[in-house]
């Protein structure tokens, strides 16, 4: 009877990743994959001949808005992080598109606006997000993320495709995390949680108690989203902590956080935000919790991190980008802390493990040498 339950779920978790890569909706044939192509070239300038007014406009009335709210980091005001509703967005389109697993994203994303406030920003929003799905049904292809491929000498990734990735690595290291335990107590701690929504979407045994921590702007704007989709606080111990001013730690354990206790830290889209000495100071926290106790994040190279154009493009956000590590130093960097990194994965395991193929095997993600993604735990 083990050896059959074992056996169903192996299947099953092959389907979830068959699923998960749509290995189904991509076309056979090389010959249709290629008129596709086309196809889809031609939605992709139709797309950004509508688009392109609409964001000159847009953008700029954005960028004033940022001005006024006058923060160092927009996470922490009114409103919150524009930058995790971006993050929202890709996922929502990974899960409509047939391929992603964050299907509460697509609900939640019909009620934000990439551009902030206003009836403007939520209409452009709309259409941005749902022509990337129309095109994706019609060419089999993410025209957004297909603009970004002739520019990777300048730009680290498409957009759908390192959301994607992130999403699917991390969701596998928290159920992977999960089953370990084997029925004991363990605690999921999601750092700067944005919009995510593994606590809810995710199976988690009833032992594991899931703590999120955020800056308040962008929590406040979350829980009011969720109560407004009927999802209601579920199984998840909110913490509103301001990362600038406040030991997220010290916030954490005031609020229920049992150090006795494994943990798995999911550090997700942060790291790139902070200074050297926080990330140190925060990998270095890990190694003082229980044994078993991980953490999982993703980094990006110093050379794409400190690229002028880049650091521009996210201070002009309010959410500048001061961290990256240099080639070879990854690992080191992890070991430093006290940590011993279990698995650190790159741009060809990530397309090969998690995004579909074409009909001639290559990848439809499209991905540059970004950095990686870093599974660490204590030693032993």
């Amino acid at each position: 009877m083990e050896v059959a339950a074992d056996s169903d779920a192996g299947v099953a978790e092959r389907e979830a990743k068959r699923a998960r890569q749509a290995a189904e909706l991509m076309p056979r044939s090389v010959a249709v994959d290629r008129a596709l192509g086309w196809l889809s070239a031609v939605y992709l300038g139709l797309c950004c001949v509508v688009l392109a007014p609409a964001l000159s406009l847009l953008i700029p009335l954005m960028l004033l808005r940022l001005r006024k709210r006058e923060l160092a980091n927009a996470s922490t005001g009114e409103g919150g992080s524009l930058t995790a509703i971006k993050a929202l967005c890709a996922r929502a389109v990974a899960a409509a598109c047939g391929f992603g697993p964050d299907a509460l994203a697509v609900p939640m994303i019909q009620r934000c606006s990439l551009t902030g406030p206003g009836v403007g920003g939520w209409l452009f929003t709309q259409f941005y997000w749902r022509s990337i799905v129309l095109g994706f049904r019609l060419t089999r292809r993410v025209y957004v993320d297909q603009l970004v491929a002739p520019f990777l000498q300048r730009m680290p990734f498409g957009e759908v495709t390192y959301m994607h990735a992130r999403t699917c690595w991390l969701d596998d290291v928290v159920t992977g995390f999960a089953g370990a335990l084997e029925g004991e107590l363990g605690q999921l701690v999601i750092l700067g949680a944005g919009y995510d929504t593994r606590g809810r979407r995710l199976t988690l045994p009833e032992s594991v108690r899931c703590f999120e921590v955020d800056a308040p702007g962008t929590q406040a704007a979350k829980r009011a989203l969720l109560e407004a989709l009927g999802q209601g606080e579920g199984d998840v111990t909110y913490v509103s902590c301001d990362f600038a001013t406040q030991r997220w730690i010290d916030v954490l354990h005031r609020e229920g956080f049992d150090f006795g206790v494994p943990t798995l830290f999911v550090w997700e889209g942060v790291t790139m935000y902070l200074t050297p000495a926080l990330v140190a100071e925060t990998l270095r926290v890990v190694r003082q919790c229980a044994p078993g106790s991980r953490i999982a994040f993703d980094y990006l190279l110093h050379r794409w991190a400190f690229d002028p154009a880049l650091q521009a493009k996210a201070t002009r956000a309010r959410e500048p980008w001061q961290f990256g590590l240099r080639e070879g130093e990854q690992e080191p960097f992890v070991q430093q802390q006290g940590l011993a990194v279990l698995e650190h994965l790159r741009r060809d395991e990530l397309l090969r493990r998690y995004l579909p193929r074409r009909a001639d095997g290559e990848s439809m993600g499209v991905l540059a040498d970004f950095g990686g993604f870093v599974l660490a735990g204590r030693p032993g």
